[in-house]
């Protein structure tokens, strides 16, 4: 049986309380605030009416099936409502393979890289926030719809570069067209402009992009085509192009 916690009411978590267990079912009210950097559960579900807030000191999976009840996934409420879902490891894979929503509200998740080790974020189930979902990671693998108003995807480490069409490799952030072809936003931000490198473009990734508009960050000047190796400027259609 997994670790529950039923609320009618707002949950936070003492600092140096960890919640250590296999598995960590999240259900009633909330909202829950779940940050202590030590907890330490290897899966996690949720269904709550509020907002959901938890870090994991190491890797986390949001499992599928019905490993856990009710629901298996992380839900912030309906799709009415505005329950923001914030899910992050401070060191260690994140990996999604249920249902992430957060109604009309916002989904951020981080596999945190402390140690350069580019730990994955694994997107194998939809990540839905009609508010913006933003996914943080050195490397990433996204095989499910990412639905959102805003979809923004960037590294963790300061220094780690991007490649526009090319497979993640160490200190490098890959997404390949497959990947791209499960965002679907008005908008697409591909970078931080504080904690990335180089953007190259290997291939013409973001071409088919399901958006609007896509602007690439961490300072237009430093995009290049990986074939040609040219510099790109600010005005260059690859920093903002609307499908």
């Amino acid at each position: 049986m997994p670790s529950a916690l039923n609320s009618g009411g707002p949950v936070t978590q003492q600092a140096g309380a960890p919640i250590v267990a296999d598995d960590l079912l999240l259900v009633g009210a909330g909202p829950y605030t779940l940050t202590e950097t030590t907890n330490n559960v290897s899966r996690l579900a949720a269904s709550v009416t509020n907002a959901v807030s938890y870090t994991n000191a190491v890797s986390l999976t949001i499992p599928p099936g019905a490993d856990l009840s009710p629901g298996d996934r992380v839900d912030g409420g309906s799709h009415d409502q505005q329950r923001p879902i914030a899910i992050d490891t401070i060191d260690g894979f994140l990996t999604v393979a249920n249902v992430v929503i957060a109604g009309s509200s916002t989904v951020s998740l981080t596999a945190g890289d402390p140690n350069g080790v580019d730990p994955d974020l694994t997107i194998n189930a939809p990540v839905i926030g009609a508010g913006g979902v933003t996914l943080t990671a050195d490397n990433m693998v996204i095989t499910a719809p990412v639905i959102a108003s805003i979809a923004t995807l960037q590294p963790f480490a300061s220094g780690t570069d991007i490649d526009l069409g090319g497979v993640d490799t160490a200190n490098t952030l890959g997404l390949t067209q497959a990947e791209l072809n499960n965002l679907r936003a008005g908008i697409v931000r591909i970078g931080d402009f504080s904690n990335t490198n180089n953007i190259t473009v290997t291939a013409e990734g973001v071409g088919s992009v399901h958006a609007t508009e896509v602007n690439v960050g961490a300072g237009c000047e430093r995009l290049k085509r990986g074939d040609a190796g040219n510099h790109r400027s600010g005005d260059d259609p690859c920093c903002r192009r609307s499908a």
